[in-house]
């Protein structure tokens, strides 16, 4: 009788495991999930998708994106080591007319994960607080693929009201620094950066493919609004940004910063160039 209630005990204890199993790593809406905290621990978070059993079919991508979700929420903290996961959402959404910028071919079999990661964590001055993070990234065949800088944007316009659709927003390689450029319809441009006190004449240089280049020089008075006006191209820049695609920009006054340009963003002057010099 011992015996028999020995192995009465293990299997209850291994269906228990399986049932378990079974509950935490198999696709699904709704639940519960299995991450690593910032101690490389095991916690148990509520989960709440939207898209994930129609679309995901795969229990290891499944659990592959529980992952690379989790990851990129504590890859942004200031001390990811206090990272405490809490609650995430998914929604998996069918991309049908995604394109490739270099060869305008369809990408196939392709969705979109957007996640969102309520954690607690401690913030820059160490203080514990409740937080929550977005991310995007792309499934390719089955497989978590980095095409947000090949897939190829709508292409440039000016609404009634002479706002452009899409401004060029960069970022330097270690994300710390940015320049965002703003045409307008009047052939000027507003830049916005992460030098936050910028003087009077800073340069904003365009660096071009064939080592060639089109400087510009802001007009504005200093400020700390981290904000420079640049006057209209002259013919020989607008015949530059025709020819050439952009490599990568900087933006120095007694500071400089460097931002490199997204392969599908490389032809951003050639479109503006043809929407603002028509004639």
């Amino acid at each position: 009788m011992k015996t028999l209630s020995k192995i009465v005990i293990v299997l209850s204890v291994i269906l228990f495991g399986a049932c378990q199993n079974k509950e935490f790593t198999q696709v699904k809406n709704d639940g519960r999930v299995i991450v690593l905290d910032g101690q490389s621990k095991n916690d148990t978070l509520v989960f709440k998708g939207v898209g994930c059993i129609e679309y995901i079919t795969d229990t290891a991508l499944f659990n592959l994106i529980i992952k690379e979700s989790s990851e990129r929420t504590m890859k942004v903290l200031n001390f990811p080591l206090s990272y405490n996961p809490q609650e995430l959402g998914l929604v998996v959404t069918k991309e049908d007319s995604l394109f490739n910028f270099a060869n305008n071919k369809k990408f196939e079999n392709t969705f979109k994960v957007i996640s969102k990661m309520k954690y607690i964590a401690k913030n820059a001055f160490g203080t514990e607080i409740a937080g929550e993070y977005y991310s995007s990234y792309y499934i390719v065949n089955n497989k978590i693929t980095d095409i947000s800088q090949k897939i190829k944007l709508e292409d440039l316009k000016f609404n009634g009201e002479g706002i452009i659709n899409r401004t060029l927003n960069l970022y330097s390689l270690d994300g710390k620094d940015h320049i965002e450029i703003i045409p307008t319809d009047h052939k000027t441009f507003i830049v916005s950066s992460s030098i936050t006190c910028i003087d009077k004449e800073a340069w904003l240089v365009f660096h071009l493919e064939k080592d060639e280049e089109v400087r510009l020089i802001s007009w504005n008075d200093f400020n700390c609004e981290g904000t420079s006006y640049f006057r209209a191209l002259d013919q020989d820049q607008v015949q530059k940004f025709k020819t050439f695609r952009l490599d990568y920009i900087t933006l120095t006054d007694d500071n400089s910063i460097v931002c490199v340009v997204p392969e599908n963003e490389s032809d951003y002057f050639m479109q503006l160039i043809k929407l603002t010099y028509k004639d």
